[in-house]
Formats: structure tokens, sequence, C-alpha cells
């Protein structure tokens, strides 16, 4: 037997048994299962010898420190783990009306259930490889359509049980425009129509009507629009998913840009350098936000660039404010509408501070 010490209580443990079952047991939330899909079920035990997954999802510095996941490890020996563990569930109210509030992301799904305000999300991994995503869908873009839509709604139909409501009367999507068309059953080289939001269409979803946060161009989405809304003027916000994705807000205008299929490696690092330098040339020097899966790792590229750098943690949050706001929505409709997507590769600005 080992004694495992969590946040000072201390738990026997027989050898080999996964510490997942002892956190569960203990409250603690493993956002995705603990399937070792999303990187977030982090503790701090600097007693536990990093594995790949680790390796995979936090910078070197987060390894230094002793942080962890906690889904792929196994009690081999006494040890002591840091965490934050959830608190007691809340009784379920049934709710009425309700509404369902969708971020598709490059490798998960939020789902979440609306009242008056966010009451429970739900996170899944997204069906469709990013990698081959295009090739795939034009093979069989049925396939992928159908898959993409028995994930929300299945999800949906699920939380409608649960609390009790028949089906959502809005379902805000907030995602890249290459999800959506997939959603529409629609061909990759058409242009999006976002009045499809009126009603007209439900993308076979469990709703009455489709509200779609409003996107620019296929992979800057409206997921990155909600983020942005309440930073100021003069921020840069980066998505650090496998596309990443680069907002710039100005006084008047943003600039948009995205990385496709990052992978996060040294030449990714340059990139990025690369990128706040172009995104901050000739103006006063950005606040950077920095959201997403990869974000620790994107914190370290600029670790030595002088620029602010702020963690912001992604949620369905922004995207509940703009299905409950018009104000809010309004908003979205304007940042968009002011902002220009630039093809960071064929820049010579952004090819001068690559190569310096």
């Amino acid at each position: 037997m080992h004694n495992v010490i969590i946040n000072g209580k201390k738990i026997s443990a027989q050898d080999g048994c996964p510490l997942k079952e002892i956190l569960e047991k203990n409250g603690f939330n493993f956002p995705c299962g603990g399937t070792g899909k999303c990187g977030r079920c982090r503790i701090t035990s600097p007693d536990l010898a990093p594995t790949a997954l680790d390796e995979r999802f936090l910078s070197p510095r987060l390894l230094s420190e002793g942080v962890r996941l906690a889904c792929d490890k196994v009690v081999t020996s006494s040890l002591t783990v840091s965490c934050e563990l959830s608190a007691p569930a809340k009784p379920i109210t049934p709710i009425k009306e309700c509404s369902l509030a969708v971020s598709i992301g490059d490798e998960e799904i939020d789902v979440g259930i609306v009242g008056e305000e966010l009451c429970e999300t739900v996170t899944l991994k997204n069906p469709l490889f990013l990698p081959t995503l295009a090739e795939d869908y034009e093979k069989n873009p049925s396939s992928a359509t159908n898959a993409l839509r028995a994930a929300i709604g299945k999800t949906g139909v699920e939380l409608f049980e649960k609390y009790g409501a028949a089906k959502a009367s809005v379902i805000a999507l907030a995602a890249k425009e290459v999800y959506l068309k997939i959603l529409a059953g629609q061909k990759l080289s058409e242009t999006f129509d976002y009045e499809c939001s009126s009603g007209r269409e439900t993308f076979g979803l469990p709703t009455e009507s489709l509200y779609i946060l409003p996107g620019k161009g296929d992979f800057i989405g409206g997921e990155i629009f909600a983020e942005s809304v309440n930073l100021k003027e003069r921020s840069l916000l980066i998505d650090c998913e496998k596309t990443a994705t680069f907002l710039h807000i100005d006084e008047k205008d943003n600039l948009a840009a995205f990385f496709w299929n990052c992978d996060y490696s040294d030449v990714a690092a340059e990139c990025f350098r690369a990128a706040v330098k172009f995104f901050a040339e000739d103006k006063p020097a950005p606040c950077v936000y920095l959201c997403g899966r990869y974000a620790d790792k994107v914190e370290d590229y600029l670790s030595e660039l002088p620029f602010p750098v702020i963690q912001l943690e992604k949620s369905l949050s922004s995207v509940v404010s703009a299905l409950l706001s018009f104000r809010q929505r309004s908003k979205l409709s304007r940042e968009c509408n002011a902002t220009t997507v630039v093809r960071l590769y064929d820049n010579e600005t952004f090819q001068k501070f690559l190569t310096e």
C-alpha cells in the first residue's frame, strides 16, 4: 500500500491503482472524462515523472514546476498531490425555456445548456480529423455532416432530459466557417450564408432556430470574436488550437490571420514570435492574450518579447453572452465587419521578422 496525500488529506492506495480513480472519488473533475484528449486535468506533483502526454500538453516551464496531467498516472509509490477539487454538485432545477451554446473547436466541442444563465457544460471530442478534414469531407460529405450533427444533437438531448426540457428555443453556434459548412452540408469551396441563422435552417439540430456568431473566412470563427469583444484596443488575441488564430484589435480596424494545422514545434515558435512582431509593427506595444489548449507553450515562445502576455480561460461564457444579449451580438457583428484577414506566409513584413 502507498500513501497518496491530496491537498493534505492522506489516502491509502494499492500499488498500480490509477490516480484518476482516487481523484474522482475526492471531487476532482476530468473535463474529457480522463481520456487524455484535452490536457486540462492539471495537478501539481513533482513526485510523478513527466510522461509523453505531459510533454504534449505542458510547457517545459510548467513541467519544471511539477505540473502534471492526472489522467494517465498510476500509483507506484507514495506521493503528494495538489489540485483544485470541484465543489459538490448543486441540485438540478428544471428549465422550462432553454437554449444551447455550442463552440466547435479543432479537437473538442463544448455544449452548454442555458436558462437565464449557463447551467452546465459538456465537453466532447470533435469527431472530425483536422489534418485530413477537407480530403475526408470531399470523399464522403454526408458522413462528416452526420457525425458532427449527431455529436452536438446527442449531447443536447441528454442535457434536455437532465434538465426537464423538450428542445432548445435557440442554439448559438460559434465555430470556424469550415465546420459551419460541414454542418450545413455544403461544399467547402462555397461561401457560407450567415443569414441561415434566421431560423429557416437548423442543420438537423434539436432547436427551433440558430444564432450563428459571425466569422471571417474559413478559419477566423465566431469563437475568437466572442472572446475578443471585451478586450481593450490594441490587443492581440491568439487562440492556440491546431489552427492557431490571431486577431489584432485596433482603434478602427482589426487584422486577423491564422496558421493552419499548427504542430507547436521549434519552427512554430519562430512563427509565433514573428507574427506578434508583425501585428505590433508601427503601433504601441500590444497586450497579448492567449487562450486555447496550447496557450502554455505559446507563452513560453513569447517570454523574451517586450510585450505583456496574459492567459485567458476559454469557456462558453462569451458565447452565452452573445446568445442572451442583442447588444453583444451587435458588437460582434461590428468587430467582424471591421476585420481584414491577412495571409502571413505571403507577407513580406512577416517574412522579414521570421528570418531575423
